[in-house]
């Protein structure tokens, strides 16, 4: 559970990054809540002891910025192309046992193709996975044709659907045209928007998606995350370190 001193630190990120703020712009600062810097696209590394990840197409106005601790904050806008980024925070290396806890807030707009997860990669097998909490009924797994629905499990007091695909030279953590899995958990019921908080057992979903014959390897990061696919958005968030 985050402490209170962390909790006024995210707030305070929070209010001094006004969310329709265009982002161009360099939110103000706050003590107790310093962004580092205004990340560029397609960057990731350690922020000591947590690492994070920032991607974007090159078709969204976003920005990514780290906070102290495990806060970071991200803002997009929609600017006609329907452009993705996705970008989070979280640890090197992943791990099957650990519980994940967060809170913040998730404000995607309505026309947004949005979702918060916990994203992580494997090597041998090369698979990326997400659990996803928060999303729009639009995202990619509950639309797509090449995404096959494997079964359910209960984690965490709460029913995800697990689905599955497979991409074909695509980009991953192994180089820029890859073949791997897609591993997917999707609360039946999403979280709702604002205010968010919430604790993912890693080690439930792997169990349940090995069940299905979906096995996980050695373990590359694992953040929380959001990606998003057009519209309008902020996701400010913090992460104790577990």
């Amino acid at each position: 559970m985050l402490s209170i001193k962390s909790n006024f630190a995210l707030l305070l990120f929070i209010l001094t990054s006004a969310s329709n703020l265009s982002p161009s712009t360099t939110p103000a600062l706050a003590h107790g809540a310093r962004l580092e810097r205004r990340t560029p696209p397609n960057t990731s590394g350690p922020y000591d002891p947590y690492f994070y990840t920032w991607w974007t197409d090159g078709n969204v106005d976003a920005v990514y910025s780290n906070g102290a601790g495990g806060q970071f904050l991200i803002q997009w806008k929609d600017n006609g192309l329907g452009g993705k980024l996705i970008g989070g925070k979280g640890f090197n290396p992943g791990t099957a046992s650990r519980v994940i806890r967060y809170s913040g807030t998730y404000n995607p707009s309505a026309s947004s193709e949005a979702f918060l997860a916990v994203r992580g990669w494997t090597r041998n097998p090369l698979v990326e996975y997400y659990i996803i909490d928060a999303y729009s009924p639009s995202i990619y797994p509950l639309t797509n044709t090449n995404v096959t629905q494997v079964g359910t499990v209960d984690c965490d007091d709460a029913s995800y659907t697990i689905y599955q695909s497979q991409q074909v030279g695509q980009p991953s953590i192994n180089g820029a045209s890859t073949n791997f899995a897609q591993y997917w958990s999707v609360r039946a019921q999403s979280k709702t928007t604002g205010t968010i908080s919430g604790a993912v057992s890693v080690a439930c979903h792997a169990n349940a998606w090995a069940r299905a014959g979906m096995r996980l390897g050695n373990h590359d990061y694992q953040i929380v995350a959001t990606e998003a696919v057009g519209g309008t958005g902020t996701t400010a968030i913090a992460i104790p370190y577990a």
